[in-house]
């Protein structure tokens, strides 16, 4: 009796340990809201931005300073002074130090500004741009460069503003009933619902809103945080998905 006893006990520890293992690297490999939604129009992402920016609790720095930021936030991306190239520039009105890297498949450009505009207080402060350029590599880089930015400007005072996109394509051009079956899939795979569809000859727009990502833009009565659009581009015969948080703040 005590044998049985013992042996269901550890039935019992065993199937807590095989589903606690589960769960975990299902949570690992789970795709963050904006590559779940790529990957429902069956497109893959090829190309991942996230810009940030933030103003600091400053209302001028010197180059000295915005060496500093630049030399930190570089550090904290994990690039050594040797990967990457800085430049200045300075005029009456403005201050810039910028730090640039650039390798296969990666752009990534962190820039400190101090902005006085001459004879006025409007608008002057201490600015600091983060920008990554780049190839995904797996569905959760989007989410690890967003939390390396967000961090990054969070440490200098700053409130980040941050946007994040991921450009793929189909081969062709598509039907037209593709076009909304897919852009739908894209929110729904999001958790989100679209507010705004707009549709022209080879191109589509759907914005709207996901609570499964934090941040949104108040947009009158709604809320908007996610945006997805498709356009078919005769020159290479694709058509591309594009998919940005809380818009699409790039060309396409």
């Amino acid at each position: 009796m005590n044998r049985f006893r013992y042996g269901l006990i550890l039935g019992m520890i065993l199937v807590v340990i095989v589903w606690f293992a589960y769960e975990q690297r299902s949570a690992a490999e789970e795709p963050e809201p904006l590559s779940a939604a790529m990957l429902a129009t069956g497109a893959k992402a090829e190309e991942l931005s996230v810009n940030g920016w933030a103003r600091l609790p400053l209302q001028e720095a010197d180059e000295a300073y915005l060496e500093r930021v630049v030399t930190i936030a570089m550090d904290q991306l994990g690039f050594t002074p040797a990967d990457y190239q800085v430049s200045r520039s300075k005029n009456r009105q403005q201050q810039i130090l910028r730090a640039e890297v650039t390798a296969d498949h990666f752009h990534g450009v962190v820039a400190a500004k101090s902005i006085r505009p001459v004879g006025s207080q409007q608008n002057s402060g201490v600015y600091v741009v983060i920008n990554i350029e780049t190839k995904p590599e797996q569905n959760r880089e989007l989410l690890q460069w967003h939390a390396a930015i967000t961090g990054i400007l969070k440490n200098f005072g700053g409130s980040p503003r941050i946007s994040s996109c991921l450009v793929g394509w189909l081969n062709g051009k598509l039907k037209d009933g593709d076009w909304n079956e897919r852009l739908e899939n894209g929110f729904a795979a999001a958790k989100g619902t679209a507010v705004d569809r707009t549709r022209y000859t080879n191109f589509a727009s759907y914005t709207g809103f996901s609570p499964a990502i934090s941040d949104f833009l108040q947009v009158g009565s709604n809320k908007v945080n996610l945006n997805l659009a498709m356009r078919y581009s005769p020159y290479d015969d694709r058509t591309y998905v594009i998919v940005g948080s809380p818009v699409i703040t790039r060309e396409y």
